[in-house]
């Protein structure tokens, strides 16, 4: 019960464990209260995640310190204001990351409107991973060429990147989806945000011009954040 009420509000890990909320607080001060972090957060980040298959919730973390915070049931703005308000500080926080879900940008905007509003890494690069795999089911090649196509390029040994290649030189449209998924994903090793802003840019030009309805999709989605 201690580690839940470590993630959660104690409110909610005593309704998820069936016990008063004044356990759920003693049995997190025994375990955790020595271990509470001093600083205030300044980089935060949002997720929606289900528990136990049944029930969406909104899970707040301290991403300098990769700790939770806190999670709350359901996954709309109210929730995420009602994490925001109670853990965050106008004062101190700097930027929510998140996953592209828009009530929780309008939470930020309402709760830490002075808070830069980051798409996560992890959800931008599966837009175009899920973009790929839309190109390659409408492109109906055979052989098992899926797992090739989403390993990062750095990973493919010399046989693989030979497979890759031959499949890429005989699909134009392939080949050109492949390299957008591949561009995106270079665009987190520039080592400046000004080099990275460029290239988003050039990227977004690229896909909306590419004649590829998926990767025009993402464009239009990154575009909105």
């Amino acid at each position: 019960m201690a580690r839940w009420a470590q993630q959660a509000t104690v409110r909610a890990a005593a309704r998820l464990e069936g016990v008063s909320e004044g356990l759920a607080e003693r049995s997190w001060r025994e375990r955790y209260g020595r271990r509470l972090p001093g600083r205030p957060h300044r980089l935060l980040g949002l997720d929606g995640f289900s528990f136990r298959r049944r029930q969406m919730w909104t899970g707040l973390w301290d991403l300098e310190r990769a700790l939770p915070v806190a999670f709350v049931a359901g996954e709309g703005q109210q929730q995420a204001e009602l994490l925001l308000g109670r853990y965050g500080s106008a004062r101190t926080v700097e930027a929510v990351a998140m996953d592209l879900h828009e009530p929780y940008r309008q939470a930020v905007q309402a709760v830490l409107p002075q808070a830069a509003v980051v798409a996560d890494k992890f959800h931008v690069l599966a837009l175009a991973a899920r973009a790929l795999q839309e190109v390659h089911r409408q492109r109906r090649r055979r052989g098992n060429l899926a797992w090739l196509l989403q390993r990062g390029a750095e990973r493919l040994g010399p046989q693989e990147r030979e497979r890759l290649m031959e499949a890429l030189l005989a699909d134009e449209a392939l080949a050109r989806a492949w390299g957008l998924k591949e561009s995106l994903r270079s665009l987190y090793r520039l080592p400046r945000p000004q080099q990275a802003e460029g290239a988003l840019g050039r990227w977004l030009k690229e896909a909306e011009a590419s004649g590829l309805a998926p990767f025009q999709r993402v464009a239009r989605t990154l575009r909105r954040w």
